[in-house]
């Protein structure tokens, strides 16, 4: 990865997998990468060229990717592991836009990628938008109160 945001990104990313998920991690994206960059010119990553939204359809391809190759010949791969490996293929995805000069990429395109990330892969999982404003506003309420939040948590 040549982009130093998104190198930076990645090894966050990888310094918080616990040994449990590393491997699984690691296959989701080998075998991702592998698909996506099959093909050469006419790869999937290659379509990213000729997106109207290359943002948005990185983030998609991510998750879509991830979720495909967690099924492994070795059984399915640890849910835990997924959801960093979307993230990576992401950042790789993000990284070939800005390598070839499709758009840059900074921090406003990484946040916004990240935006769709977010939506997508809850959707993938059948999380709504409401689901998750509710959980936000459970969030908020235990960092607030934590008193009054716990009989939720039980």
């Amino acid at each position: 990865m040549r982009n130093p945001l998104l190198r930076q990104a990645e090894t966050e990313i990888e310094t918080c997998l616990t040994p449990e998920t590393r491997t699984g991690y690691l296959r989701i994206v080998v075998t991702g990468m592998r698909a996506a960059l099959d093909n050469g010119l006419n790869g999937i990553f290659a379509s990213l060229e000729q997106s109207p939204d290359p943002i948005t359809d990185a983030a998609t391809l991510a998750v879509s990717l991830a979720i495909v190759h967690r099924r492994q010949p070795e059984g399915l791969t640890p849910l835990k592991a997924l959801v960093p490996a979307a993230m990576t293929l992401l950042l790789q995805a993000l990284d070939f836009i800005d390598q070839s000069k499709v758009m840059p990429i900074g921090a406003p395109e990484l946040a916004g990628a990240n935006d769709v990330f977010c939506e997508t892969i809850c959707a993938r999982f059948g999380i709504t938008k409401a689901g998750r404003a509710s959980m936000g506003s459970m969030v908020y309420d235990l960092t607030q109160d934590e008193a009054s939040a716990l009989p939720v948590l039980h």
